[in-house]
C-alpha cells in the first residue's frame, strides 16, 4: 500500500484540510487519524482563475439526463423529418416552375410540333380491263410506249402501270379503267377516245392531241430472218356504211406485213390481227382518213377483224395467210 511521505503528505493534509477532512492513518503507516465526518471528497479546488473560465459543471440525477438526452434525440428527428419535407416541396415548385431558357436554347418551332400534311403525290397508277375488243394506246413518262396500240380482249387485264403523266387513247369505250384502285367508266364516243391522266385525275384531250403508237411498236409474231420487206396490203371499210371490208381474203410473204387500212364509212372502224386468241396488233378506231399497221409475221394463217362491238358478228373479219 502507498503511504505518502515528507511532502507528499503535507500537500494531501492541506488539500483534505480545506475540504474539511481529516487525514486518517492508512494501515501500514506510522500515524493514524480518525477521519470527522464531512462533505464528500472532490478531486480538487480549483483557484479564482479556472473558476471563472470554466464554471462547475452541475450533476443532474440520472433519470433527468435520461430525459434530456431522449428529448434532443427526439427534436433532432422532428428537425430532420421537417427539412425532409421543405426539401420535396422546393424541388416539386422547382419542376413545375416556367425557368428562364438557358443560353442558346431555341424553343421547337410550330413546324416541328405541327408536321406539314404529305404532299400531293406526284405519281399515278393505271390499269385496263376491258368488257369488249378495244384497241388502246398507252404512253408513259417521256412518251414511253406502254401498250403499243393493240386490241384488249374481254376480260384481259393489263399489268398496273406507274407513272407522273399517262396519255392513253381507246378506240371505243369498252374499257374500265382503274386509276390508283379506283375505277373509272369511260364516256362513249363515235370517235377515238383520248386522256391524260394525273394524280389529279383524267382530263379528256382534243382530237387532234390524241397519242399514237408507233408502228416499230407494235407486236411482232416472229421474224424469219432478213426478209426484204413486201408491199402494204391495201384493206378498206364499206364507204356505204355496211359493216364489211371490200375484201375478206388478205395474202403476203412471211416477214414484215404491212396493212393500209383506209375508212370512208360514217361508222368507226379498225382493223385487228390475230392468230388463235392472241392479238398481234390493232389499228386505232376511227372513220375519214387511213392508218397502217406493221407486223413481223411467220408462215401461217391468221384472223382480221374490226374490234368495235358487233361489228365482227356482223360478217367484218377475213383470213390473212402468210407463206
Amino acid at each position: 500500500m502507498w503511504c505518502p511521505r515528507g511532502s507528499q503528505r503535507k500537500v494531501l493534509q492541506d488539500v483534505r484540510s480545506r475540504a474539511g477532512y481529516s487525514t486518517p492513518r492508512r494501515p501500514g503507516c506510522r500515524r493514524e487519524a480518525t477521519a470527522t465526518p464531512g462533505p464528500p471528497p472532490i478531486e480538487a479546488v480549483p483557484d479564482a482563475t479556472t473558476a471563472a473560465s470554466h464554471p462547475p459543471r452541475t450533476v443532474l440525477p440520472a433519470a433527468t439526463e435520461r430525459h434530456r438526452q431522449n428529448t434532443a434525440i427526439w427534436a433532432a428527428v422532428a428537425l430532420a423529418v421537417a427539412g425532409g419535407v421543405a426539401a420535396s416541396v422546393v424541388i416539386l415548385s422547382n419542376h413545375h416552375s416556367h425557368a428562364a431558357p438557358a443560353a442558346g436554347y431555341r424553343p421547337p418551332s410550330s413546324a416541328a410540333a405541327h408536321p406539314p400534311a404529305s404532299a400531293t403525290p406526284t405519281r399515278v397508277t393505271l390499269s385496263l380491263k376491258p368488257s369488249a375488243p378495244v384497241y388502246v394506246c398507252l404512253l408513259g413518262d417521256g412518251g414511253r410506249t406502254l401498250i403499243p396500240g393493240v386490241a384488249l380482249q374481254r376480260g384481259q387485264s393489263t399489268p398496273t402501270y406507274r407513272a407522273s403523266r399517262f396519255e392513253l387513247t381507246l378506240g371505243n369505250n369498252s374499257v374500265t379503267t382503274f386509276i390508283d384502285g379506283k375505277a373509272k367508266t369511260v364516256t362513249p364516243s363515235s370517235q377515238a377516245i383520248g386522256y391524260s391522266i394525273t394524280a389529279a385525275g383524267p382530263q379528256p384531250l382534243p382530237a387532234g392531241k390524241l397519242p399514237t403508237c408507233a408502228e416499230s411498236d407494235a407486236p411482232a409474231a416472229s421474224t424469219t430472218g432478213n426478209v426484204p420487206p413486201a408491199a402494204a396490203l391495201n384493206l378498206a371499210a364499206s364507204a356505204s356504211g355496211r359493216l364489211s371490208y371490200d375484201t375478206n381474203h388478205l395474202s403476203a410473204r412471211a416477214g414484215v406485213v404491212t396493212i393500209a387500212f383506209t375508212n370512208h364509212s360514217p361508222l368507226e372502224h379498225n382493223v385487228t390481227v390475230a392468230q388463235g386468241n392472241t392479238v398481234l396488233g390493232s389499228t386505232l378506231t376511227f372513220t375519214g382518213g387511213s392508218r397502217t399497221m406493221t407486223l413481223s409475221l411467220k408462215p401461217g394463217t391468221y384472223a382480221f377483224y374490226c374490234s368495235v362491238p358487233g361489228h365482227r358478228q356482223a360478217g367484218m373479219e377475213g383470213t390473212l395467210t402468210v407463206r
